[in-house]
This record gives structure tokens, C-alpha cells and sequence, in this order.
């Protein structure tokens, strides 16, 4: 995951390795308040779950050998463990089509390499410490191709199924269930609760009318780095892309919105900054309005591209 603060790497804390602050006056917030970064009480995953003592465990990701070990330690030691299954595959699967540019996988992998080692050592220390059987190894052998080769993991392992699976409408259910074949998970269909944060959109529902709207605004939806490494290398590159969007459809006549991802807002306001072409960028409180103000939205694979499908409007 990324760092709470600002929004790059960051350890098993939450933080960067405690290279900034997160609070004005200089002390960290959040569960590890007091570890300034350091943490010694989790220098083993032993000592973190029982400093932390949690009655479950959330998880946002089940994809990584990081989750996988603390998924395992955790339902080894009898802990229930819960997992939120990003919805939206419909739209991710569609970027299987797409031609991969291997400068931006490299791009991509090549940062994260040491820390994937890191990963796999505790995922290996892990193993060892709850009844590790030859198949683990094996499976871990082909997993480290599978991800090499740039494929998903189409059937998760036995210790990268949780107790319980959250996801958003039946057709992840679906999905989930060709993953996810353990028979001792239970699956719940929970809504979107990313769309909770939109101020308006409940009253907004099927609200587009295209013979009154004649409004020459669009509203672009972006994504987070998932869904476009293996073709946009940096944030960088992500800015060039979305500034050549902005253009053509000025050049139309048409004013652009950009709702971005939260993990690369920061980072794309920087270039916005230094930029000759400054883009539109807006937040969540403006996005409901934005979109009631436009005649189309534009969307990469996001769940808040959603929003513009519940209003009833146009969607690219």
C-alpha cells in the first residue's frame, strides 16, 4: 500500500520509514501512533499481532505474498480475516486486450523489486512457521513465474483465500467465485461504499436528461496506477496523456473536469503547476456537480466511474 502521508511507498506501518511527519506538530496519527516510523513492537509479525491483538483482520488487497503471509499467519493462529474485492472487472478485464509496453513494466516492477524480495523472504518465514507442506513451495514457484510473465493469478491459493469476501453487486460475486474457490469463504454483497463519499449523488440518480442538457462540458475519471502501468510508465507520462485529452477536447470547444485517482493526485497538481497547459482538477465535493454539468463523462476503470452511469449520462 501506499504511504498514508504522501502517497509513496510505504513499510507494514503505514509510513514511509518515518521520513516526514504526519501531524504539524511533528507526531504520527493512526494506530502506530507512538513508533514514529520505527515500530519496534513489529519487527516480526508474531510480535505486531499480538501488540495489536485484533479481533479481525481487513484487507483491501489479497494479491501480494505480503498479504498472503499475514492472511495465513493470522487464520493459522484463529484469527478471522475479511477482504474487500475491488469491484469493476468487467473494466479491468478489458485492459487485457491492450498491448502491454514493456518500458513501463519494467517501469513499473524494477522500484519495487527489493521490497518484492523482502516480501518473499517473510513470506517464506512465514511459511516455515505454519506447517509448510512441499505444495507451498511449488506454488510459490509458479506464482513468481505467473507474475514475472505479467499474468494475474487466475485461482487463488489456498492461503490467499480469506473468511470472508466483501464485494459490491452480484456480478462480482460471480467473478469472486471463480478466484476464490475455497468452500469455507463467505461472500457478501455490500454495495459501493466508495460512492458514499460523493456528496449529491444519491439525489442525482437518473438524473441526465440529453434534450435539456446542451452544456459543452465533459468530466474525465482516472484511475490509479493498477490499471495503467503496464501501458503509462510515471506519473509523468500519465500527465502528458491526460493534458493531450484536455487539449483535443478544448480545441472542440469543450471544458474538461479531471477527477483523478487519490494516489497520483498530488503528483499530477505538482505538474499541473509547472505546466505551460494547466488541466481542471477537481474533488470530491465537486465531482457530483461537475458531472450534473456535463454532457458526457470520460472514464478509465475506476468505481467512481459508476457515478456517472447512476446519474444516467453519457459514458466514453
Amino acid at each position: 500500500e501506499n504511504c498514508g502521508v504522501c502517497n509513496s511507498e510505504a513499510d507494514a506501518c503505514g509510513y514511509c520509514n518515518g521520513s516526514h511527519q504526519d501531524n504539524e506538530d511533528g507526531t504520527f496519527s493512526g494506530p502506530f501512533a507512538d513508533c514514529n516510523g520505527n515500530c519496534p513492537n513489529c519487527e516480526s509479525l508474531g510480535n505486531c499481532i499480538n501488540t495489536l491483538k485484533p479481533d479481525v483482520i481487513l484487507f483491501l488487497s489479497m494479491d501480494t505474498l505480503f498479504t498472503r503471509a499475514i492472511n495465513r499467519y493470522a487464520q493459522f493462529h484463529g484469527i478471522p480475516t475479511v477482504t474487500l474485492y475491488h469491484g469493476l472487472h468487467s473494466a479491468f478485464d478489458s485492459l487485457k486486450n491492450l498491448k502491454n509496453n514493456y518500458l513501463s513494466r519494467v517501469a513499473d516492477i524494477f522500484p519495487r523489486l527489493l521490497i518484492n524480495i523482502k516480501f518473499l523472504f517473510f513470506y517464506l518465514n512465514v511459511l516455515n512457521k505454519t506447517q509448510l507442506k512441499m505444495s507451498d513451495i511449488s506454488n510459490l514457484i509458479q506464482d513468481i513465474l505467473i507474475k514475472i510473465l505479467g499474468k494475474d493469478i487466475s485461482i487463488a491459493r489456498e492461503d490467499g483465500n480469506p473468511d470472508f469476501i466483501c464485494l459490491f453487486n452480484n456480478y462480482e460475486l460471480m467473478q469472486a467465485k471463480k478466484k476464490y474457490v475455497s468452500n469455507n469463504i463467505s461472500f457478501h454483497e455490500v454495495g459501493i461504499p466508495d460512492l458514499n463519499k460523493f456528496s449529491g449523488l444519491s439525489e442525482a440518480i437518473n438524473s441526465y436528461n440529453i434534450f435539456l442538457n446542451s452544456s459543452m462540458r465533459c468530466t474525465y475519471i482516472g484511475t490509479g496506477p493498477r490499471s495503467t502501468n503496464m501501458l503509462i510508465s510515471s506519473n509523468s507520462e500519465y500527465f502528458k496523456h491526460i493534458t493531450e485529452i484536455n487539449d483535443f477536447l478544448t480545441n472542440e470547444g469543450y471544458e474538461v473536469n479531471f477527477k483523478l485517482h487519490h494516489s497520483r493526485l498530488n503528483s499530477i497538481k505538482r505538474l499541473n503547476k509547472d505546466s505551460n497547459k494547466k488541466i481542471i482538477l477537481i474533488d470530491d465535493e465537486e465531482f457530483v456537480t461537475s458531472l450534473k454539468n456535463s454532457k458526457f463523462s470520460i472514464i478509465e476503470p475506476s468505481s467512481a466511474s459508476l457515478a456517472p452511469a447512476i446519474i444516467g449520462m453519457p459514458i466514453i
